[in-house]
């Protein structure tokens, strides 16, 4: 704490405090603050010999008829895997917490259009669900809701809480 309430600069972030000790043991840029992360290397050479194995060289049929259904355009997570790790290494051991998941938090909603709908949009999207099979019990709990239901009780649907 400064002598007179003044504020004193921070030496990991440089912001501005007035108590110096309890904002250090909160600094995000504190080395003492920062969260253990340790890699297993033993994993990932592990998952390196069933890659090579069971994904790109199946020798039994039964593996290559799972591996066509599971992912037939190949493994999905592969190209996620080397950029987080590769991010990984590369951060500094201060950030790598909140980087981490600020990284998977990009990847993962990359290309995704998060909004919210209006009535007509939500409306027309529990239609569609309907007309595609899904069976939806939103009046009676024994029978499936159809569309014309829908359409009838489209302003209780969308102001049910």
């Amino acid at each position: 704490m400064s002598v007179k309430g003044e504020k004193v600069q921070c030496e990991f972030c440089k912001s501005k405090v007035v108590d110096t000790i309890r904002h250090q043991q909160k600094c995000h840029c504190n080395p003492k603050n920062s969260p253990q992360i340790t890699l297993d290397w033993d994993y990932v050479v592990d998952y390196n010999e069933i890659k090579e194995f069971l994904i790109k060289n199946p020798c039994t049929d039964k593996e290559k008829e799972f591996n066509s259904v599971l992912a037939p355009q190949g493994n999905p997570f592969e190209d996620f895997f080397e950029k987080m790790l590769k991010y990984a290494i590369e951060l500094p051991k201060a950030y790598k917490d909140k980087m981490l998941h600020q990284k998977m938090d990009e990847i993962f909603t990359k290309n995704v259009d998060v909004r919210l709908l209006n009535k007509e949009e939500y409306i027309a999207r529990l239609k569609e669900k309907v007309r595609k099979g899904y069976r939806m019990f939103l009046f009676d709990p024994l029978k499936p809701t159809t569309i014309e239901e829908i359409e009838a009780n489209k302003d209780a649907i969308w102001d049910y809480p």
